[in-house]
């Protein structure tokens, strides 16, 4: 659902580029309602919404494992059931899966209409939109995936579907980011205009926060800055609305850049440019193999868990997801922007080559939790589970013994 929701929300997000104008002006000056802030503020009364949904006089908590549970002692005959502790190395093992595959979908998401207008010397809302519509087609096929991906863990080992169709695309498409020699990156020209002319609030805004406050030695009233914007404000509210509203002509700068990459990144003179085919072959893969490694990740991660109150682990789950949510802008303002393609990209590639080597020396302890034996239960959890003494993954007919 995670996954479908970050697509659904590159929509919206492409949607309100086309449909809202550079600057609403919304009459508050506070408030301000563009191409970049209408997402933002959808994203806030979105937010608002969920939050009115989980008050509690609306939102119900089912405990789903309490009742497992309750159902396994059952078929125990009220017998007793200590559940083993989970298995540290098992679940470490997920978490840092967990976090590597969303850390790369994260990157991806932040990185890629930067790095399309570095490598393309695409400008204005060229990036915006044509990576809006393929993350909402990278939607459209995870859509198709998730059922496929559970009829696949029901007729095969689903350790084997989280790695092979899951990971293995991952590993394979970040390394596709690597470039190789050929094209040169396009770099950016900028020429400036400046503007001399001067507004009746230069005089105090372009001077330092010391030397208006020193030479400050009337306080004038509310209806003297009404009437007179000579004279610097005294509210800290109007003076933060004074510094938001500089004047257009108040010794303007002005920057008309063409597209391409920075000449402050330094890199962009040395690294090749990324093909467009190699561009979309990697990105199509990663979308394709990210929310299976995602949902049968959490799955195995559940079961191992067992049958016990799983708030605190899944809390702990979705926490490795927001660590790598925070994670990613950090990572493209420091690494990409510093270092280039070659560094940014190859780091994430050792460490998905780590989590996949990880992943496959844990292969046998990635099993749904092994319950307390009973005569009189049996369970059946998937292919992972250990065979039955009969040969199979079926559990034996019981024997029914009537007395004579």
């Amino acid at each position: 659902m995670c996954v479908l929701m970050y697509r659904v929300a590159a929509g919206i997000q492409t949607v309100l580029i086309l449909l809202v104008p550079v600057e609403v002006d919304t009459g508050i000056w506070w408030l301000k309602w563009n191409e970049y802030s209408a997402a933002g503020w959808t994203a806030a009364v979105l937010g608002l919404i969920n939050l009115v949904l989980l008050l509690p006089s609306i939102f119900t908590e089912y405990n789903i494992s309490q009742k497992e549970r309750e159902l396994l002692m059952r078929g125990r005959n009220g017998e007793s059931m200590k559940l083993p502790t989970p298995d540290p190395w098992a679940l470490a093992g997920l978490l840092f899966g967990f976090f590597i595959t969303a850390f790369i979908y994260v990157l991806i998401e932040t990185l890629a209409v930067p790095f399309v207008g570095d490598q393309y010397g695409w400008s204005g809302n060229t990036p915006q939109l044509v990576i809006g519509v393929a993350i909402m087609g990278g939607g459209i096929l995870a859509t198709c995936l998730f059922p496929v991906s559970g009829w696949l863990a029901r007729k095969i080992d689903e350790r084997l579907v989280m790695l092979i169709p899951g990971f293995i695309p991952i590993l394979l498409g970040t390394a596709l980011f690597m470039p190789y020699p050929g094209s040169t990156i396009p770099i950016q020209e900028c020429y400036t205009n400046t503007s001399e002319s001067t507004s009746p609030l230069t005089t105090w805004e372009t001077s330092t926060w010391d030397s208006v406050n020193s030479s400050w030695e009337v306080s004038p009233t509310a209806s003297d800055l009404i009437l007179d914007d000579s004279l610097p404000p005294s509210d800290p509210v109007d003076i933060l609305h004074r510094l938001l509203l500089l004047s257009d002509t108040a010794g303007e700068t002005t920057d008309n850049c063409t597209g391409g990459c920075p000449i402050e990144q330094e890199w962009c003179q040395s690294v090749p440019q990324l093909p467009l085919a190699q561009l979309s072959v990697a990105f199509l893969i990663i979308m394709l193999g990210y929310p299976i490694a995602q949902s049968i990740n959490q799955g195995i991660y559940s079961k191992v868990l067992g049958p016990r109150p799983q708030g605190l682990w899944m809390g702990v789950l979705t926490g490795v997801g927001g660590l790598a949510r925070i994670a990613g802008p950090i990572f493209v303002a420091y690494i990409y922007t510093e270092l280039g393609t070659y560094w940014c990209f190859g780091v994430l590639l050792a460490g998905m080559i780590l989590a996949f080597c990880e992943l496959i020396a844990l292969y046998p302890r990635l099993v749904p939790m092994k319950l307390p034996t009973s005569k009189t239960q049996y369970a059946y959890d998937g292919p992972a589970a250990k065979p039955q003494p009969n040969g199979t993954d079926n559990p034996p007919p019981r024997q029914v013994i009537v007395k004579t």
